[in-house]
This record gives structure tokens, sequence and C-alpha cells, in this order.
């Protein structure tokens, strides 16, 4: 080998080293260099919007019925009983109608038997539900005088009020098989719904009159489901259970008072009783209303509950 040659090899050796080769650390090792990616993987959060509506049932509307009979007299008993019913009317404003449980008019005199005493219902614009007794039938002037203040109307009829279905009738006319027939129609149209029946003479009761049998022969049998029936003819109060809730006499609007007695075997005797001037009132809301007898004083005589609620 030629003098010199080693070191240009050597040389050549250094110029052509790897330039990818990593540089010699400090103490001459081999230092390689990681870049590490890190990945932050972040919880997915899934939120849900919940709307909540609340719905606000209404309370039902407070409603109230007053109820006179047998009053029709232009005497002073009469008189003492309307101005408590207007005293009361005045009170309580939720008052929807007067119902009338016959014997309106004892005399012709339209006046005296009802503007007088009762102008305070035409002033009022309270609606009158009336049925006929026997002594608005007397003469065609006693008619004429119930035309004249309540206007012509059908013998049977229903008023409602709050969903309360009224079944006027007119037991005048008990043989009616139109009646019976309309009767029937009604009250099976009215199953499980509440109802409350008017009329003049009393299915049962203990007094002068006593208990109507052409009204329990012809039509106790359509009158099993009514929650309410009302009746006059006997001039006191009396309250009497029944299959399905309760049957008032008030027939003390004003004309003389009958006593009451021992019904004996034609009926039970009633569960409440009173000789006296009087007027009945009906308040309700919802299922239930309560049914009161007030005196011509504002002192009460009777006082119920009256469930109302449908049933299957």
């Amino acid at each position: 080998m030629r003098p010199g040659l080693p070191v240009l090899l050597l040389l050549l050796a250094a110029c052509t080293a790897d330039p990818a080769a990593p540089d010699a650390g400090p103490g001459g090792g081999v230092t390689t260099v990681v870049a590490a990616t890190t990945t932050t993987v972040l919880p997915t959060t899934t939120v849900t919007s919940v709307t909540t509506t609340t719905t606000t049932v209404p309370e039902p509307e407070p409603w109230a019925i007053v109820v006179v009979g047998d009053f029709g007299t232009g005497g002073a008993a009469e008189g003492e009983v309307a101005a408590a019913m207007a005293s009361w009317v005045a009170q309580h404003p939720e008052t929807r109608a007067l119902v009338t449980t016959g014997d309106n008019f004892y005399i012709s005199d339209v006046v005296a038997a009802w503007e007088q005493p009762f102008g305070w219902v035409a002033e009022t614009g309270l609606p009158v539900w009336a049925v006929p007794g026997n002594h608005d039938l007397e003469t065609p002037g006693q008619w004429l005088a119930s035309e004249e203040a309540f206007g012509s109307y059908p013998r049977w009829r229903t008023q409602e009020v709050a969903g309360i279905t009224f079944v006027l009738l007119d037991s005048n006319q008990v043989e009616s098989e139109e009646q019976r027939a309309w009767l029937a129609k009604t009250a099976t149209a009215l199953d499980g719904q509440p109802w409350i029946a008017v009329f003049h003479h009393p299915v049962k009761s203990c007094s002068l009159h006593g208990s109507t049998e052409a009204v329990r022969r012809q039509w106790a049998d359509l009158l099993g489901s009514a929650r309410l029936i009302l009746n006059g003819h006997d001039h006191n109060y009396q309250r009497f259970e029944t299959e399905s809730g309760w049957q008032v006499v008030t027939g003390g609007g004003g004309q003389l008072l009958y006593d009451i007695k021992p019904c004996g075997d034609a009926a039970p005797d009633p569960v409440a009783g009173e000789v006296a001037w009087h007027f009945v009132v009906i308040t309700g809301q919802g299922d239930t209303a309560e049914v009161t007898a007030n005196d011509r004083f504002g002192g009460i005589i009777d006082s119920f509950v009256l469930d109302l609620a449908p049933r299957p």
C-alpha cells in the first residue's frame, strides 16, 4: 500500500457517514427522541330537555235554587216567606232559579198573590220554574193569573242547572199515558245521572191529604232513580227517605198550615218534619248539594246532604 493511503480512506469514511444517523450524546451513546402524541377523549353527555305541563282543573261553579209551594194567597204569611226568600237570594248571587211545587194561586189577583210579595223576582231577572197545583186549575182566573205571572209553559218539561236535570211534572194529570210515556223516556235517558223531580201531589205524606195513591201507582216505578222529589199540597215540611235519595214535602209558603200525624201502615213516618211557614234552598257544587228548609224568620228547620255523583 502506498504511504498515506490509510489516512485518505479514513477521511473518505468520515465524509460519507449516514446523515440520518443520530448524534452521539455526551457519553458517546445514542439518544433516540420519540415524539409522542397524546389524545384526550372526552365523554359524550346527552342532555334531554323535559317540559312539564301542569293542568289546573277549575273548581266547579257553585249554584243555588230556591223552592216554595202552596203560597199564592196574598196574605201576610206569604209576604213574610217571600221577604225571607228575597233576603236569602240577595246574599247568594249564585241562585239560578225559583222553583214552585204548585198551588201558586189560591186567588186570581196576580198583583196581590205574586207581584207584590214576589216583585223582587222580576227585578233580579230570576227564572221561575213553576208546576201547577190543584188550586191553580180551580177557576180559569187562577190559571190565567199563573200564565200572566210565569208565562205559558209545557205541563211536563225539563230544566237544567250545573249538570243537574229538574224534571217538572203535572200531577193533576197523573193518569195521562202521554205524560207517563214521556217520564219513562226521560228517566231512562237520565239513567245514572243526577235528577230532581218536581210536582204538586206528594208520593208520601203524613198529614191532612196524605200520600197520593194515583201518583204511587202511576209513577213510583219511574221515580226510583231520582235523587230528590219535591212536592207540595200538604201545608208543612216533611222529609222521607227514598230508594235513591229523599222526598220532601214543602207546602208551607203561606197558606193555612196542616198538622203532621203518624202515617201508620200507609208510609213510613218522615225522618224530619215541621209545621211552619217556610221555603227550601238547594246549594250545590260538584257532586254534592245541601238542602235546607228555612222558616220565615231565617231559622233552619232541617238540613241534609244530597249526593249528586253519577252512578253506574
